[in-house]
């Protein structure tokens, strides 16, 4: 099985809580490719890792995606464990970036597992999100 494990948020330039107009992901674990293109590599280091920043417009869901995946971490298969980030961190590195506002509207906050190609069995537990 192949897959990949991110912190999804979507974000809006109003409260309106309707379609996002923004996606930012952080990946912790990653087999498949983020959408766009590379654009930094090592552009931030959270935590001792440091994340390349991909970016492009995801034209089927119809917005614009920021994506930091661990630099030089593509896997074949995702071994089991954890991850534990400040977001803002992420959100403060794209200020002045096209598309990105600091002032937007946090709509969703997503974490998971997604399986790219393959079968098998996905287990996760312990999600949790602090907003300040």
């Amino acid at each position: 099985m192949h897959g990949d494990f991110a912190y999804d948020m979507f974000l809006r330039n109003d409260n309106a809580k309707s379609s996002p107009q923004l996606e930012v992901m952080v990946w912790a674990g990653y087999t498949s490719q983020p959408i766009g293109s590379l654009q930094t590599s090592k552009a931030i280091t959270v935590n001792g890792v440091a994340y390349d920043l991909w970016y492009g417009n995801n034209s089927a869901a119809g917005y614009f995606v920021y994506s930091f995946v661990p630099n030089g971490q593509k896997k074949t298969t995702l071994p089991s464990g954890s991850s534990s980030v400040d977001m803002m961190k992420f959100f403060n590195y794209l200020k002045g970036k096209a598309n990105f506002n600091i002032s937007m509207y946090l709509d969703v906050v997503e974490a998971g597992c997604e399986v790219s190609f393959g079968g098998g069995t996905i287990s996760s537990t312990g999600y949790s999100c602090t907003a300040n």
